[in-house]
């Protein structure tokens, strides 16, 4: 990214050399949403839905804010991504319970409601000078959700937006976390000009031009 835009890439990689630096020390599992959202982005400027969506179902699976991505596919009327994401997660979901049982599952989705958010959080910041908002990060997700649907025609500002809302959204946020926001500029990084835009109407349009 840095080769391609460096204008761009370049101060990025300054202010965030901290975040970055410490996710290649720790190595943990933000390395392979930081690969994800990107590729995500590519398959959707391709035209491969599908692979977008399946891998949008595989980062959901590992942490369920990643699935907030999948909303910016509906918000740009993509099916073929929405329903892959469906598909897939639906196939991963059955797998889980196979491999592990019911209930552990169950276990699972239900650590996200006793989690105390981090120090470098958003609510974990505002507690900590007194304000106590512990569903802050679901607001923020709700508006950014808002903000895809209004602002449809601006895929790659929305695309940014909803990677930003899943980092910062997240009750657990860490220093190495603050790397992924290096993502939201693979599209400002590579341009919308070459992105087909899926959705049926802009298909009718080009055919009466034709």
């Amino acid at each position: 990214m840095s080769i391609r835009s460096p204008r761009i890439a370049g101060p990025a990689v300054l202010i965030l050399s901290v975040p970055l630096a410490w996710e290649l020390g720790t190595a943990n599992v933000d390395g392979l949403f930081f690969a994800g959202f990107i590729g995500a982005w590519l398959l959707a400027r391709g035209g491969r839905d599908r692979a977008a969506g399946v891998l949008i179902a595989i980062m959901a699976s590992v942490k369920i804010w990643p699935g907030l991505l999948i909303v910016w596919f509906v918000a740009q009327g993509r099916g073929k991504a929405v329903a892959a994401f469906l598909v897939s997660g639906l196939a991963i979901g059955l797998g889980w319970v196979l491999f592990a049982g019911l209930s552990a599952n169950l276990d699972y989705l239900g650590i996200g409601a006793t989690i105390k958010p981090s120090p470098g959080s958003i609510a974990g910041v505002l507690l900590s000078v007194g304000v106590d908002v512990p569903w802050i990060g679901y607001g923020l997700a709700a508006a950014t959700v808002v903000a895809m649907v209004l602002l449809r025609r601006f895929r790659a500002l929305t695309y940014a937006l909803a990677i930003g809302a899943i980092v910062l959204a997240s009750p657990a946020l860490y220093l190495n976390s603050f790397a992924l926001l290096f993502t939201p500029l693979a599209p400002f990084v590579w341009p919308l000009s070459s992105m087909p835009n899926r959705r049926p109407y802009d298909r009718r349009v080009a055919r009466t031009h034709r």
